[in-house]
């Protein structure tokens, strides 16, 4: 079985859908699924690509990192 392939597209005029792949055969029959994009499901992506990110430190957590992080930074121009 072939890898399968994710195009993303808008929907043109007259409800008509355009995908190009000049690296399928002429003729060759393929199955398309369509799955439509709303600003919700958008808006969910990028709340879960927020929470995914690593480190979430609190206020506390980033001033004693910061402070740690210049020490360093003055003990090397010594």
């Amino acid at each position: 079985m072939a890898a399968a392939r994710r195009i993303t597209t808008k929907v043109l005029p007259g409800g008509r859908v355009e995908v190009d792949t000049p690296d399928l055969a002429v003729g060759q029959s393929v199955d398309v699924l369509l799955i439509p994009h709303t600003s919700e499901d958008q808006r969910k992506s990028f709340f879960r690509f927020l929470s995914a990110l690593p480190n979430r430190r609190s206020a506390a957590e980033w001033e004693k990192f910061e402070t740690d992080f210049q020490a360093e930074r003055d003990a090397w121009n010594q």
